[in-house]
């Protein structure tokens, strides 16, 4: 019996620290920038994700010099490709807020924007969404890049996501008053 016990108060914690691990993540909505909710300081300590798979891409010229390891290289048609994939679920920083547009850093010396763009019909909530449309540039960390996944207008846009339990909390702030009755003020005189 007391093996039984031990047995299953370990398999309670393996399952505990399983899901803490695997933290569940929520899209950062646009109503937890209004007034009296997060400031610039504040935002910039959250944790940040993307939503599903972002990837960029530009052709290499031959001449520069300053070609870095840090990203993919590819022959594609006899041309230098460089590659950048963000795939579902990269943190990110944001390190610049420009009215509706949170810049996100997912590197050293680089960010791509995010912004609150309204709701459309069928969406859940008004989120912060990659604003590029795949096949549109974008100049990066200097070059100029085309946007190939992820992109506004994908079958899913790139979103942020922050950790559901942050959510929760912002969620919770929210105060829900129980109202008074006449029997209240009547029983108290």
């Amino acid at each position: 019996m007391a093996n039984r016990s031990h047995l299953l108060a370990a398999t309670l914690l393996l399952g505990f620290a399983a899901s803490a691990c695997s933290a569940q993540q929520v899209a950062f909505l646009h109503k937890y920038r209004q007034p009296g909710r997060l400031g610039g300081q504040q935002l910039k300590q959250l944790q940040f994700f993307v939503s599903q798979d972002l990837v960029l891409r530009r052709v290499v010229d031959t001449s520069e010099h300053g070609v870095t390891d840090d990203h993919a290289y590819r022959s594609v048609d006899g041309q230098l490709m460089e590659e950048i994939s963000l795939p579902e679920g990269t943190p990110g920083l944001v390190t610049k807020i420009e009215g509706d547009t949170l810049w996100v850093s997912f590197e050293e010396d680089g960010a791509l924007p995010f912004q609150y763009l309204p709701k459309v019909a069928g969406e859940v909530g008004e989120t912060y969404r990659f604003p590029y449309r795949n096949g549109r540039g974008l100049r990066y960390r200097g070059h100029y890049y085309r946007v190939m996944a992820g992109g506004l207008g994908s079958a899913v846009d790139t979103f942020l996501l922050v950790q559901a339990e942050w959510g929760s909390r912002m969620e919770d702030e929210r105060r829900t008053l129980p109202g008074r009755r006449l029997a209240d003020t009547t029983a108290s005189n």
